[in-house]
């Protein structure tokens, strides 16, 4: 099998559930041009969005700030993530920016995740605090500020037309040459308790 630095992989992960990934797309597209961001060829204003997103729903024994850090990092640079201490499926998510905030919103609302289909909406925080010494949080806020992870860093990043609804097939890059295609199968299984679908490594 050819190698190469890309690769894509169809992989049965049971945290992330999408039927209908194309029109899961277009529902998408069409969230974005109704909430006033400018799409090619329409010509609609853009409103102006808060950078803070409220996740309900969510499945409080699984979801982690780092899950959350994760999937909402797709669509723009999560700053911060706040799981509420006295109601765990609820989470507050800040993007750098209410553009980022709204792609978000756009791609995330009703996604099934662990089982659960998430609510995401604007929140009325203009952002998310940490803790103060001695309150209790339980590891519940993180924040990602600093992260190496960030892809929306630089003005008119590319990654921005790269941008698609979630799905069930992974696009990796920047693979060692050394590993093998058992080796990722194998990592993905473990970390997900999933069956590897198909995989292709790309020339």
């Amino acid at each position: 099998m050819p190698r190469g630095g890309n690769m894509g992989m169809l992989a049965g992960l049971p945290g992330l559930s999408m039927s209908a990934i194309g029109q899961a797309q277009a529902q998408a597209m069409a969230a974005l041009g109704a909430s006033g961001i400018r799409l090619s060829g329409q010509q609609h204003h853009q409103q102006q969005v808060g950078n803070v997103l409220l996740v309900s729903n969510l499945n409080e024994e699984t979801v982690t700030p780092d899950a959350l850090f994760t999937l909402f990092g797709v669509y723009g640079d999560v700053q911060r993530v706040k799981i509420l201490f006295n109601k765990k499926d609820n989470a507050l998510v800040q993007m750098t920016d209410g553009q980022q905030a709204q792609l978000a919103l756009a791609h995330l609302d009703k996604l099934k995740l662990y089982g659960k289909a998430i609510r995401v909406a604007p929140s009325k925080h203009i952002g998310v605090q940490m803790p103060k010494d001695g309150q209790p949080d339980a590891g519940l806020t993180k924040d990602y500020s600093n992260s190496p992870l960030h892809r929306f860093k630089k003005p008119g990043s590319k990654n921005y037309q790269n941008i698609y609804a979630p799905s069930l097939t992974l696009h990796l890059s920047n693979i060692p040459a050394n590993i093998s295609e058992e080796d990722i199968k194998v990592a993905f299984e473990e970390k997900t308790g999933g069956a590897v679908q198909a995989f292709k490594f790309f020339a």
